[in-house]
């Protein structure tokens, strides 16, 4: 391939210029930079992605944040903290809306301000009531999107208007902490604000720096109520803000928060005023940028979208630290090249450089009162400008850190004009949106050593994630990947992974599964497949979608179904080689749906009937419905329903869903099942419900399943790509039973 490759390189230069993988005509002679191949995802980390250049080296790119999360499969996962649509219902509390995707959750109200943080392990909730109607914006704030350099609006932010008289509050999800603005639009909004706070177990601390801790058994912090701040529109800042605790009953206890009179008072103030109680995630939080203030020399601006440097008559002298957090993988390695990017947001064009940082810092508590040492010496050329990024060139530096020969305790940034309030200049943040964060890019060699990479081919899988690339050093071996991981690999009707072949149709170099091998060439290896254990089967299915689904999720409607009914179709076709053909989603009016007193579309038990044989709630009567009035020109029926059904085995008894098995129903075969906008969750219970209609049978049943199966509750939310969901008992009972639609 490189002779091929050498040979076209050698015709276009006859020809007077080479094509350039970014789009540009090169001229003969004229050397080119590097350009990146491929993303080399076994060294990716939280915080850092490395690609491979065309030139053998590597380029790694490091963030002040991180940018991915390691999720319940144990794989990093990119983060994504916009506000979507995710219904939760938690001690009483109805959440509407979370972050999309992170290890910390944050879940949103859709009609107060009531909040609840979870790091998987503990939780906090706090809710703080209006005095008026209001109602969640997902966005936040989009008529007045930035105040004082703080922003109000974007993918993360959710808003609550009208909380109290010329009051609204706005909340924003970040990796880790919420940042809460209170936003006082007059003088006529109220100075003090109080929440309800659930520790739930949590045990409150005041620590000397002025915050509030909430601390587990064990005396950890885990959450934290950062130190609180006021600004108005004028960029005016005071710190004075105050709370008070008081402990109510149980786990809870009450909070207000108190702009203090002076700074509201004041005929100099310009409105709105921000006031920020923001919510910390202890340990959670590898944010490592901030700037400070000469003129409020006490203040700490970590949670600013912006990185400052000049001058300027509010806040006088600024100065910017940052700092990267860089992968083992450097240590050892060859730096050829390394450089901090910054991308402008406004201000003059600036003359700034980046010093080596000599003593520990914080950005959560670092101020100008309080800042660290640098070397006068050892610093960058001044920056230069790239496409409004600019480009601090710090080679020596970071050679420095990643050969131990100096602690990295990252860098400062200042301008050498810091006398003139007119010179100044803002740069975006970690807390920007991307792709505004800053970065700290790498290149580097590996010391003369040919990196072979090692890339895996499903070759016709139908579910399961194929394996990730591996990267080994000439001369050294490796195993190769088997098929033990829980998203394993599948082919339709359980095609038995027999070994990796280098080509595809296997009259390449065979290699068993696991094989320990010693490289001499990068290669891709294609998995090799044996017959499936089941012949192909195809069953038609018509969806019907009760009423009370439509009623009560209006926003999610047949794009959630879609997703849930999608993931609930695909172990059947891994497993049991059983493709289901699902129809279009019909509306249906069920018996659940002619409730005059459902709330929310829920109607409980006991409110309009508690007759069980003749409540309209059954969950025989309302199967039965379906089964009466479904369609006859498919094998099978389902309906999907929002709120529970009761009415169990003649007692008032919450039923998730319910199902016929095979040769039971009445008229035609049906199943009906309880979904919401919780993907994962409600594919499970359709999954359930399924097999079913195949003759599983459920835990609790005369001849129960074993070991982790979808009958007996195995899964929850975890694995959903898991196609394997059943106990070998439950396996064979399928089985018998996929002739009979």
């Amino acid at each position: 391939m490189k002779k091929v490759l050498s040979f076209l390189l050698l015709t276009l230069v006859a020809f007077g210029s080479v094509f350039c993988p970014n789009g540009m005509l090169a001229e003969a002679g004229q050397q080119t930079e590097p350009y990146e191949v491929s993303e080399v995802t076994e060294k990716r980390t939280k915080n850092s992605d490395t690609y491979l250049l065309s030139d053998g080296s590597y380029e790694c790119v490091i963030f002040s944040d991180d940018k991915y999360y390691e999720d319940d499969r144990g794989e990093l996962a990119e983060i994504d903290n916009s506000i979507v649509e995710k219904a939760l219902a938690v001690d009483g509390e109805e959440y509407s809306y979370a972050n999309a995707a992170n290890s910390i959750g944050y879940y949103f109200s859709s009609d107060s301000p009531s909040v609840m943080i979870t790091d998987g392990k503990e939780r906090i909730s706090f809710k703080m009531s209006p005095s008026g109607e209001t109602s969640a914006v997902i966005g936040g704030d989009k008529d007045r999107p930035v105040v004082s350099d703080f922003s109000l609006c974007g993918d993360n932010y959710i808003m609550y208007s009208g909380v109290h008289e010329s009051t609204d509050v706005v909340y924003s999800a970040h990796n880790g902490y919420l940042k809460e603005f209170i936003v006082m639009n007059s003088v006529e909004a109220p100075h003090s604000f109080g929440f309800t706070i659930d520790t739930h177990g949590l045990t409150v601390k005041e620590e000397e720096n002025g915050s509030l801790s909430f601390v587990d058994s064990n005396g950890e912090a885990v959450f934290e109520l950062g130190s609180l701040f006021a600004v108005d529109a004028a960029d005016a800042y005071t710190d004075e803000v105050s709370y008070a605790v008081i402990q109510l009953e149980g786990d809870e206890l009450s909070l207000t928060v108190t702009v203090p009179e002076d700074y509201v008072n004041s005929p100099e103030r310009e409105y709105p005023i921000l006031v920020d109680p923001s919510i910390m995630i202890t340990g959670e939080n590898n944010t490592q940028d901030s700037f400070v203030s000469s003129t409020n020399a006490s203040q700490n601006y970590y949670l600013s979208d912006y990185l400052k440097t000049g001058k300027t008559s509010s806040l006088g002298v600024r100065r910017t630290f940052i700092r990267f957090t860089l992968p083992p993988s450097l240590s050892g390695k060859t730096i050829t090249n390394s450089y901090l990017s910054l991308k402008k947001a406004s201000g003059s064009n600036p003359s700034v450089k980046a010093y080596r940082v000599t003593n520990t810092w914080s950005s959560g508590t670092v101020t100008w009162n309080y800042k660290p040492l640098y070397s006068a010496t050892d610093h960058s050329d001044t920056a230069t400008l790239t496409n409004n990024w600019y480009r601090f060139y710090v080679t020596d530096i970071v050679s420095e850190w990643a050969s131990g020969n100096k602690t990295n305790y990252g860098f400062m940034v200042k301008d050498a004009n810091e006398n003139n309030t007119s010179h100044w200049t803002d740069f975006y943040s970690s807390d920007a949106a991307s792709p505004n964060k800053p970065e700290l890019r790498i290149v580097y060699s590996d010391n003369g050593s040919t990196e072979y990479i090692i890339s895996y081919s499903g070759n016709g899988n139908t579910g399961g994630t194929v394996p990730s690339n591996q990267t080994v050093l000439s001369g050294n071996t490796i195993q190769l990947k088997d098929n033990s991981d829980i998203l394993k690999m599948m082919k339709a009707g359980s095609c038995p992974l027999l070994k990796w072949n280098t080509k595809s149709d296997g009259t390449g170099v065979s290699y068993n599964l696991g094989q320990t091998i010693t490289p001499t060439s990068s290669m891709t290896l294609y998995a090799i497949w044996g017959s499936p254990l089941y012949s192909h089967r195809q069953t038609s299915m018509k969806v019907w979608v009760d009423d009370t689904y439509y009623e009560m999720y209006p926003n999610a409607g047949d794009e959630k179904l879609s997703q849930i009914v999608t993931y609930a179709k695909n172990p059947m076709l891994q497993v049991f080689n059983v493709t289901l053909q699902l129809s279009s989603f019909s509306s249906m009016h069920s018996c659940k749906s002619n409730c005059p007193f459902k709330p929310n579309g829920i109607c409980q038990y006991g409110v309009c009937g508690s007759d069980c044989s003749t409540h309209h709630t059954s969950c025989y009567n309302v199967l039965s419905y379906v089964s009466y009035n479904g369609s006859s020109s498919h094998s099978l029926n389902t309906m999907l329903y929002a709120g529970p059904i009761s009415c169990y085995n003649t007692h008032d008894h919450t039923v998730g869903g319910f199902s016929y098995l095979p040769g039971s129903a009445p008229n035609l075969m049906a199943s009906v099942i309880q979904c919401d906008t919780n993907v994962k969750l409600s594919a499970r219970r359709v999954q359930h419900e399924w097999s079913h209609m195949y003759g599983a049978r459920d835990s609790s049943d005369s001849d129960p399943c074993t070991g982790r199966c979808i009958m007996n509750g195995g899964f929850g939310e975890s694995f959903i790509s898991a196609p394997d969901i059943w106990c070998s008992k439950c396996k064979a009972v399928i089985a018998a039973h996929l002739g009979d639609y």
